[in-house]
């Protein structure tokens, strides 16, 4: 048996072509591709597709320019995916991306009206709420005093409602994509006030869910982020914060469109200001501001949506039942020792990965890591596919008593 190498690499090759000026060469098996070798590109995705290097090659030679940014594949080509047919392209970062909302049947990547969203939309016990926390003219933003009576304002507004509980429609948003997109156009074509609503939600800068929960560990606020609260979760908006009643915080976020770093660095930023402010918000900055009410946002809906709004969220509580979370630190070492040794932490976190699935089920994970190739023209995120040939064996011999372990 071949000696194991205690220093385990795991080498992933990335293609991508950056786009400087130079000759770009069309993927294989564009043959109906018209392209020159010195294309022209506008900026446009859906004109520049032929020539985007991170584009399913599937999808070359096709002309996707009557098709929405996040529309459906055509239908007389093969696209090989992972079951979703929104969003199969999303190179672009968009200017505000607390706005990206995806659908399985439309997409405006620009409001033709240029329209600057002022609001957020706040969600609890089931009925909405949009707020204004921009007042572009004065040039002035809503202060934390200031939002704390707004959300005061909704909760007692909320609470003081019969039904105690609202009808819940953000639920319908947590269905299949398709059966979404079915009932998001039957709300529009209800009334012409729910279009209204429609558009205001997905115009906001970004959503806040108010959650009743007390959740007393990490793992719990864990469970609940992906879980729980589904009423209270408009999950097309690539960022809410949800916040529990006894304070714990969390965002749940779609980063179909963007990168998921995006949003990682907006929870930093917040969780570094909490620390840098200890809890309290300066007394100087006081907006001058006369802010105005929240607004409750009401649909109009129908027999057939309230069934489904209930059958998701029994759907919903059935398989949070099935799913344990648990959060855990390793303290033991870090990213320091194994640099040291020259492995690199993503090649060590990953081989670890492969070994704790093949002891716990004797065969092979399905895992990878993302990997941005955002230097590269119309730069996307990857994936870096960790399970290889190489970090399987590795999982067979660490458990071979046979195996011979040399320093490399």
């Amino acid at each position: 048996m071949q000696p194991l190498p205690v220093s385990l690499a795991v080498v992933t090759r990335v293609r991508a072509q950056q786009q400087d000026g130079g000759d770009v060469t069309p993927e294989p098996g564009a043959e109906n591709a018209t392209a020159s070798t010195t294309p022209k590109l506008t900026g446009d995705p859906q004109k520049d597709y032929l020539f985007d290097p991170n584009l399913p090659r599937e999808l070359n030679g096709y002309d996707l320019s009557d098709y929405p940014f996040y529309g459906r594949v055509p239908k007389n080509m093969s696209f090989k995916c992972d079951g979703r047919h929104d969003g199969f392209y999303a190179s672009k970062v968009h200017k505000c991306q607390a706005r990206v909302a995806p659908y399985s049947f439309m997409r405006e990547e620009e409001d033709p009206n240029n329209e600057v969203p002022t609001n957020m939309i706040v969600l609890y016990r089931g009925y909405l709420y949009s707020v204004q926390v921009a007042d572009l003219d004065a040039g002035e933003i809503m202060t934390p005093h200031d939002m704390e009576a707004a959300m005061n304002w909704i909760i007692a507004d909320a609470r003081g409602r019969l039904p105690t509980i609202g009808p819940s429609v953000a639920a319908l948003t947590c269905d299949e994509r398709d059966a979404w997109a079915e009932n998001r156009e039957r709300l529009k074509a209800l009334s012409p006030a729910n279009a209204a609503i429609l558009h205001e939600i997905e115009s906001s800068l970004f959503g806040w869910s108010l959650q009743e929960d007390k959740p007393e560990t990490e793992s719990d606020v864990l469970k609940k982020l992906i879980c729980d609260g589904i009423r209270d979760r408009w999950a097309d908006k690539s960022f809410t914060c949800m916040l529990f009643k006894n304070g714990c915080t969390g965002n749940s976020s779609d980063h179909t469109p963007i990168d998921a770093m995006v949003n990682s660095t907006i929870a930093l930023y917040v969780t570094l200001s909490f620390r840098a402010l200890g809890g309290e918000w300066p007394a100087e900055r006081v907006s001058r501001t006369i802010w105005p009410d929240p607004r409750r946002l009401d649909f109009v809906i129908d027999e057939k949506l309230e069934t489904d709004i209930a059958r998701i969220l029994r759907g919903s509580q059935a398989l949070s039942s099935t799913i344990n979370c648990k959060l855990s630190h390793f303290r033991e070492f870090g990213k320091g020792v194994l640099k040291v040794y020259g492995t690199h932490p993503d090649a060590f976190v990953q081989a670890a990965i492969q070994l704790t699935y093949h002891r716990m089920h004797g065969k092979p994970g399905s895992a990878y890591e993302t990997a941005t190739t955002r230097q590269f023209y119309h730069g996307r995120t990857e994936t870096c596919r960790t399970c290889t040939l190489e970090t399987v064996d590795f999982a067979k011999a660490m458990d071979d008593v046979d195996t011979e372990v040399c320093i490399c």
